[in-house]
């Protein structure tokens, strides 16, 4: 295991090559699992069978490891479901399994827990510890999983991981608590939906229990009472990869053809999407925080605490920048309620303390945020300075 304090995928794409020198067969899971995905194939078995029919595998053989891989990371009920119409926490299961499924003699994770609720957690460090070959773990923050691994004795840790600095350090958090309102935003009742009616198979084999899967579409529903956000608190919105924690935010935001719940609050929803770059649409660093409505001296000094200059193009900063500057641009902006989608993934530590900074900043500006995240670490923090409420799926 190696700790990473920046820059955990070149870390990893270094370590491959190193492998590669040493003659030996390397692979990589990014922490994005979206990049993973080939988009050739509209089952998440077939998805993971590629690798093996790309080497030549034997069709017994590939489904064989295929219907392995996906009960050992939980993934067996959605042997059937499209690849593109999962949670993040599902789709980086998905990731694991393909790049594992042929076997190659290094498996290098570049932080692998971040976005995985506590069950995916533990089916990934089983398989790691099952793993035929090497596995290197490349992580940039202490996780329930890294955790584990270390307390394990069968993982030996190189270095140490990098804690976060105190707050306050460099910004002006100090520890002081955000008094929320007595006022509330009533969102609405929400129906919301996610997913399609795609069939198919792997090869032609269509085992029994999957005949009558019909349809992927996934529903959730949500009632008004729930929906009540107080302002200048966090609603933490909580439930395991898959329950529908995405899409309620989403469709709150009125994207996938939601109508969103803008009427019901007599202002805007902000969201600030699970994954960074799906939110540049810029071509600058300035240019996507125009929105924020704060003086331009505390914007300044937000990039200054990133190490971020205004003309520069957000997609070539760091994935921990990147995060930072997107979470500031929504909490920022002119909305009344803001919705943050696993906001704490890709975070270094310089990153985190300035989103807890622009996060408190918001909610002393009277702002209702809802939260989703598997990091209890993260949220934690937030409690230390602002008042957090749980809601459940």
């Amino acid at each position: 295991m190696v700790g990473a304090s920046e820059g955990s995928e070149r870390v990893a794409l270094a370590l491959q090559e190193q492998a590669l020198r040493a003659g030996k067969s390397s692979a990589v899971v990014f922490r994005d699992g979206m990049r993973h995905l080939s988009y050739l194939r509209s089952r998440v078995d077939e998805e993971v069978a590629l690798p093996l029919e790309q080497r030549g595998w034997q069709q017994v053989r590939m489904a064989a490891r295929v219907e392995e891989l996906l009960a050992q990371l939980g993934l067996s009920e959605l042997a059937d479901a499209d690849p593109t119409h999962l949670s993040g926490g599902q789709v980086q299961r998905v990731a694991v399994a393909s790049t594992a499924s042929w076997g190659p003699d290094v498996l290098i994770f570049e932080d692998p827990f971040a976005g995985l609720d506590v069950d995916s957690v533990g089916r990934l460090c089983a398989l790691m510890h099952s793993y035929p070959g090497v596995v290197v773990l490349c992580v940039s923050a202490n996780s329930a999983g890294v955790e584990q691994l270390r307390g394990s004795g069968e993982v030996e840790v190189v270095g140490e991981l990098p804690e976060l600095p105190a707050l306050g350090v460099e910004l002006d958090l100090d520890g002081a608590s955000v008094a929320p309102l007595e006022e509330w935003v009533e969102l609405g009742e929400l129906n919301a939906r996610r997913g399609s009616q795609r069939r198919g198979c792997l090869r032609g084999r269509k085992p029994a229990h999957r005949q009558l899967r019909q349809s992927r579409e996934f529903e959730v529903h949500v009632p008004a009472e729930k929906l009540r956000l107080q302002k200048g608190a966090v609603t933490w919105l909580r439930g395991p990869n898959g329950a529908g924690k995405t899409t309620v935010l989403r469709a709150l935001a009125g994207l996938d053809g939601h109508e969103g719940c803008q009427k019901n609050i007599g202002g805007s929803f902000g969201l600030a999407l699970q994954r960074a770059q799906d939110q540049v649409a810029q071509t600058s660093v300035g240019e996507m925080l125009a929105q924020v409505t704060c003086q331009r001296e505390q914007v300044a000094r937000v990039c200054a605490a990133l190490g971020v200059p205004f003309d520069a193009h957000p997609l070539d900063v760091t994935a921990a920048q990147l995060r930072a500057v997107q979470v500031f641009a929504q909490l920022g902006g002119p909305h009344l309620v803001v919705g943050l989608d696993e906001p704490d993934v890709g975070l270094d530590p310089a990153a985190e303390l300035v989103v807890h900074q622009v996060l408190a900043d918001a909610l002393r500006e009277g702002k209702a945020v809802l939260l989703t995240c598997h990091n209890e670490r993260f949220v934690r923090r937030v409690a230390t300075y602002a008042e957090v409420r749980e809601l459940h799926l």
